[in-house]
């Protein structure tokens, strides 16, 4: 989150931030998309559109290793997004008492090679 000082175009009363989303390449020194978002969005605010534009913007024959989010983008549209086109991803999710119930009732794992 980007701090801004004064009465800024876009500036939110009692949260005067940026909040961007920002799409880099981990192998190349640049940023390849970028939204500037007012401080009070939310983390997973448009997430998936923001992914399609980035995602458009890959030069040709560039391999996509793995989609990455911290755990504000636990949310079932975006990981919806990334099942249907098959896009390998880690997304970090808060390890709440609803999940550890959940992941200690699996019976069968499947490996993904």
């Amino acid at each position: 989150m980007f701090c801004r000082e004064g009465k800024q175009e876009g500036a939110r009363k009692g949260r005067n931030s940026h909040h961007p989303l920002l799409a880099v390449l981990a192998e190349a020194p640049f940023i390849l998309h970028g939204w500037l978002r007012s401080g009070n969005t939310g983390a997973a605010r448009g997430v998936v559109p923001f992914l399609q534009e980035a995602l458009a913007l890959l030069p040709e024959g560039t391999w996509l290793r793995t989609v990455r989010a911290d755990s504000g983008f636990f949310d079932g549209n975006f990981l919806d997004y990334l099942e249907e086109r098959a896009l390998p991803y880690v997304v970090v999710a808060r390890l709440t008492t609803t999940l550890k119930r959940k992941c200690a009732g699996i019976q069968e794992w499947t490996a993904d090679r």
